[in-house]
């Protein structure tokens, strides 16, 4: 294809129809393969969020888990196999209260990461749809533009075509004539 001209116009007056044909495929082509490439990109996505979700069920499932446990087993045998003192009652109990602050502490601070890691990927992935959808909406105005470009110019064409064909006739007629009076 000519650099200045987007088609070269053949000897009879119109454009080349084997470059016009090649240039409408080569942006159907383009398209097809926006179109994949953005369906690719769409589907990775979703899988992203899929597996962060499950990952949240993860995270939850791991929170209930400790939420359900019982009392440590170590305070447990303390007290199964000797009498504790007063004493040793208070000291037990100072300390399973101190687990039992400690947990709650690692459960909040547990929760809080949780929160914190689902929320960065959903806006990640958020993040990711748009500018995959602002890329093919750019994308596909700017074919959408190509391919009016080509229409205008093949209608042209076809234009150009048809007055060259009704200036032929015109000449075969013209000629017909001529013909005719030569021989009278």
């Amino acid at each position: 294809m000519a650099s200045n001209n987007l088609f070269r116009v053949s000897a009879v007056g119109g454009y080349d129809r084997d470059e016009v044909r090649e240039y409408i495929q080569l942006l159907l082509d383009e398209m097809e393969t926006l179109k994949k490439n953005h369906e690719k990109e769409k589907k990775e996505l979703l899988e992203q969020i899929k597996e962060m979700r499950q990952y949240e069920k993860h995270l939850r499932e791991e929170e209930k888990k400790l939420r359900d446990q019982k009392e440590p087993s170590e305070t447990r045998r303390m007290t199964v196999g000797q009498e504790p003192s007063s004493e040793d009652g208070w000291i037990a109990k100072r300390i399973l209260e101190d687990a039992r602050r400690a947990a709650a502490g690692i459960r909040e601070e547990a929760e809080l990461e949780r929160q914190k890691i689902i929320r960065e990927a959903l806006e990640e992935a958020e993040e990711k749809k748009k500018e995959a959808a602002a890329r093919m909406n750019e994308e596909l105005e700017q074919n959408g533009i190509r391919l009016l470009a080509a229409r205008m110019k093949i209608e042209r064409c076809a234009q150009d075509v048809k007055n060259t064909q009704e200036n032929l006739e015109k000449m075969c007629r013209a000629m017909g004539r001529m013909l005719e009076d030569n021989t009278l």
